[in-house]
C-alpha cells in the first residue's frame, strides 16, 4: 500500500498536482513499512530455525483444538501407576502373614565307641513358622499408609489438572473474544482507509489524512495478527492442560 501511494504521488508531483513534500512524506512512510517488513521477516526466520532445532520438523505442526479426557493427563497416569504399585505391595503384605520356612543342613563326625573310626552324619532341620499378627502389623500399616498417600496423590493430580483446564479454557475464551474484536477493528479500518484513499484521489482529502488512515489500517492488521497468535497460544496451553504434549 505504501509503495502504491508513493508511485501515485510521484506521478502527481511530475504533473504538478501536489507538492514535492508530499512525495517525501510518502517515501518516509514507505521506508518505515519496508523496515518493519524486514524486521518481521528476520524474526520469522529466527523462530523457524529454533523450531527446526527443537523438533526436527520443517513446518510448524497444526494445533488440534480437540482435547483429550482429563484422565489421560500424564501426571494423572503416573499417579495412578504409583497407586497400583502401592496396592500390589499391600496385597502381597496381606497374603504373606508369616515368616518363610527355613531349612538347615549340617554335618557331624562322631565315634560310636572309644577307638572306633569317626562316622560322618548329616543333619537336616526344617523350621515352619506360624503366622504372627504382631510381626505383620507394622508391615501392613506401612503398606496401607503408602496406598493412602498414593490415592491422595491421584486425587490431587485430578484436582490440579481440572483447575489448569478451567484456567486454560477461560484464557482461550478471552483470546477468541479479543480476536473477534480485532477482526472487527481491521474490517472497519480497511473500510475507512478505502474511503479516505478514494477521497484523496479525488482531491477531497489531504495527504496527512490519507497517511493516518493507512497507518490505522496497518496497526489494525497487526493487532489482528497478534490476536490470532494469542488464540493459537491459548489453544496450545489448553492442550497441555489436557496432557497433550506439544
Amino acid at each position: 500500500e505504501a509503495l502504491v501511494l508513493t508511485h501515485d504521488i510521484d506521478r502527481r508531483v511530475k504533473v504538478g498536482e501536489v507538492a514535492r513534500i508530499d512525495l517525501l512524506q510518502a517515501q518516509s512512510v514507505q521506508h518505515q513499512a519496508a523496515t518493519a517488513q524486514a524486521a518481521a521477516d528476520g524474526a520469522l526466520a529466527r523462530v523457524t530455525a529454533q523450531w527446526r532445532g527443537l523438533t526436527g520438523m520443517g513446518q510448524v505442526a497444526a494445533l488440534d483444538e480437540a482435547a483429550a479426557p482429563v484422565q489421560e493427563h500424564p501426571a494423572i497416569a503416573l499417579a495412578r501407576a504409583q497407586l497400583g504399585a502401592a496396592q500390589a505391595r499391600l496385597a502381597l503384605a496381606e497374603a504373606d502373614r508369616r515368616d518363610p520356612m527355613e531349612i538347615g543342613l549340617g554335618m557331624t563326625r562322631e565315634r560310636a565307641a572309644s577307638g572306633a573310626p569317626r562316622e560322618t552324619a548329616m543333619k537336616i532341620s526344617l523350621r515352619v513358622p506360624f503366622g504372627s499378627d504382631s510381626r505383620n502389623a507394622s508391615k501392613l500399616a506401612a503398606a496401607r499408609a503408602e496406598v493412602s498417600a498414593a490415592d491422595a496423590e491421584v486425587q490431587g493430580a485430578l484436582r490440579t489438572a481440572e483447575a489448569d483446564r478451567e484456567v486454560a479454557q477461560a484464557e482461550l475464551d478471552a483470546a477468541r473474544r479479543a480476536q473477534a474484536l480485532a477482526a472487527d477493528r481491521e474490517r472497519l479500518a480497511g473500510e475507512i482507509q478505502g474511503l479516505v484513499a478514494r477521497s484523496w484521489r479525488l482531491g477531497e482529502s489531504d495527504l496527512p489524512a490519507r497517511l493516518r488512515a493507512d497507518g490505522e489500517r496497518f496497526e489494525a492488521e497487526r493487532a489482528h495478527s497478534r490476536a490470532r497468535v494469542e488464540t493459537r497460544r491459548a489453544i496450545s496451553r489448553l492442550n497441555q492442560a489436557f496432557g497433550i504434549l506439544p
